[in-house]
């Protein structure tokens, strides 16, 4: 009687998981008769059907999913003179071919059904963490291969603008992967910064941050759409000196004056999206964390602050375990403390995201955070519960205000640990004056620009609303107010 064996997988009709490959290899006793190799067959809705003759040992199971995409016409970012203006410039993305998941898995066959033989170099005493236990059906068994997350690292990289810019930028210390949510709830693309010290790590911290709404739309990672801009500037650290002028203006450590190229040529900007440096805080930081960063499009970010979080991390970790990127050599991977974290409004999504998974979150980052008066009073009672941290920085007056009011709520009153909750800058009146914090003078400096120019920048909203995502107490200019969190954190 054959053996059948069905491999099927999550979300199949997604186009990413089109391309599948599975091979599947019998052994047999010494001695037994000669046998044909299985044959395979496509399941309706995705997967494979193996039907397996005689009496097999061992099976030993191959898996594949296959992305391919055409050459394709891009655009580039090119800063001009100075001050700089922006340009936007044809190239040519080549075609790409990558495997956006992999496994590979023996099993031994006894009474026909599957005992997965652990891979000790890999997995320590576990099988694939990418393929469920085997289940029995008629005739044999049937094996989910998880896919909800898939590594689209190399088709970002090959599509996205200034995503070069990202690779002469990064510093060593810790490895950027794109990931694919193949859920139809989205949003597609989601971002993990993993630092090298997690990679032997099998109890994981993950920090969970919500960028501002409202970013560029896209529909897929063939999209020519796609841009790094928006993702390097939080990633990258800023420079005090700038190699290539022209490429990397944007990552100058201070505020410019720029000629926005669809603007009159008159026109002057000041560039106040400053590089955040979270790549460099996160491994400074020597905590076993990631930075998991979902991506919207538009102002969309699906399912992800909707969801339970824990089943989506977990599926990350898993899929980066498989890459051998945490957990490597170790039997299991588990979720150690979660933190939550948003600037502007990405409030939004940040409070959203805490108000379903608020059990389980052990700290939040609240920066400049949108309506923060409005959501004052669901921050006060998670935050009462003892252990629990929260930080918040603003920029703009009205959230100054907010956050020294939580803040002087949950201490005086609820008698919060006074180390577990801070609010930065703690007034609106002298935060911004000259003196008062010398990383802000230094981003304000405008290089050798008049005092009537700087006095404009300081004064202006959205250049303190920037500052308190980038910004920072210390004087040295050394750790900025993520990287504090972080020090201060139990991740």
């Amino acid at each position: 009687m054959p053996f059948t064996l069905e491999i099927r997988c999550d979300n199949a009709a997604q186009p990413l998981l089109a391309d599948a490959v599975a091979t599947l290899f019998a052994d047999y006793s010494p001695g037994a008769p000669p046998q044909g190799p299985p044959t395979k067959s496509k399941l309706t809705g995705g997967g494979f059907r193996f039907e397996v003759s005689g009496e097999p040992v061992e099976l030993e199971l191959v898996l594949g999913f296959n992305v391919k995409l055409p050459s394709a016409t891009i655009k580039q970012r090119r800063w001009v003179g100075l001050p700089p203006s922006v340009v936007l410039d044809d190239t040519t993305a080549p075609a790409v071919s990558t495997t956006v998941l992999a496994a590979h898995q023996i099993y031994a066959v006894r009474n026909r059904h599957l005992v997965p033989i652990a891979n000790a170099s890999a997995f320590g005493s576990s099988p694939h963490p990418l393929l469920s236990a085997p289940k029995p059906i008629a005739g044999g068994m049937s094996i989910t291969v998880q896919t909800g997350f898939v590594d689209v690292t190399a088709l970002w990289m090959n599509r996205a603008i200034d995503a070069d810019r990202y690779k002469a930028l990064h510093q060593p210390g810790s490895r950027l992967v794109a990931l694919a949510f193949t859920d139809p709830g989205g949003p597609l693309i989601w971002f993990a910064v993993i630092p090298d010290v997690c990679q032997r790590e099998s109890k994981i911290s993950c920090v969970v941050f919500f960028r501002p709404t409202g970013h560029y739309q896209y529909a897929s990672l063939d999209d020519r759409r796609l841009d790094a801009y928006p993702l390097n500037r939080y990633l990258i650290s800023p420079r005090e000196k700038l190699e290539i002028q022209q490429r990397d203006a944007w990552a100058f450590d201070r505020f410019f004056v720029y000629h926005p190229a669809d603007k009159p040529p008159d026109a002057i900007e000041v560039y106040r999206d400053l590089c955040v440096g979270m790549e460099k805080a996160l491994v400074a930081s020597g905590k076993r964390a990631i930075l998991l960063i979902p991506w919207p499009s538009g102002s969309d970010f699906g399912s992800a602050p909707n969801a339970k979080l824990l089943p989506l991390v977990s599926r990350v970790l898993h899929l980066l375990w498989s890459k051998g990127l945490v957990a490597k050599g170790a039997s299991e991977v588990n979720l150690n403390r979660l933190a939550l974290a948003g600037f502007s409004s990405g409030a939004g999504q940040l409070f959203q995201s805490l108000g379903r998974n608020g059990e389980t979150v052990s700290e939040v980052y609240a920066f400049d955070c949108e309506r923060m008066d409005l959501l004052a009073e669901q921050a006060r009672k998670w935050a009462k519960v003892s252990g629990r941290r929260l930080r918040m920085t603003a920029g703009l007056d009205k959230t100054i205000k907010a956050n020294q009011t939580l803040r002087d709520q949950l201490v005086d009153e609820d008698k919060k640990d006074p180390d577990h909750v801070s609010a930065d800058p703690k007034d609106d009146t002298s935060a911004w004056d000259a003196g008062a914090n010398p990383w802000w003078d230094y981003v304000t400096s405008l290089g050798k620009g008049n005092k009537n120019d700087i006095d404009a920048v300081r004064a202006a909203r959205q250049i303190r609303h920037q500052f308190a995502m980038f910004g920072g107490r210390d004087p040295t200019r050394v750790e900025s107010y993520f990287a504090e969190f972080l020090r201060r954190s139990t991740l």
